[in-house]
């Protein structure tokens, strides 16, 4: 698990590894490697290795959740 600062925490500043976003995601690992390498997840390479931000993968998951309603609304109304 990356080590954060106490300052990064109460910021809300936390970065995962490619392991903790598929648990968190409740995917496999590859899942994400294949998100990484469609474009499609918000993360940076850092050294060499993956990193994400926690925040900036809760609002992309949100957008994912709001995109799905507008086109599941779309096709039912």
């Amino acid at each position: 698990m990356p080590t954060q600062t106490k300052e990064q925490e109460q910021k809300g500043f936390r970065m995962l590894t490619i392991k903790e976003v598929a648990h968190f995601l409740c995917v496999n690992e590859r899942t994400i490697y294949r998100l990484i390498k469609a474009n499609k997840i918000p993360g940076v390479k850092i050294g060499g290795q993956w990193r994400f931000s926690e925040q900036n993968l809760q609002n992309w998951i949100e957008e994912k959740m709001e995109s799905n309603l507008a086109v599941n609304h779309h096709e039912n109304g």
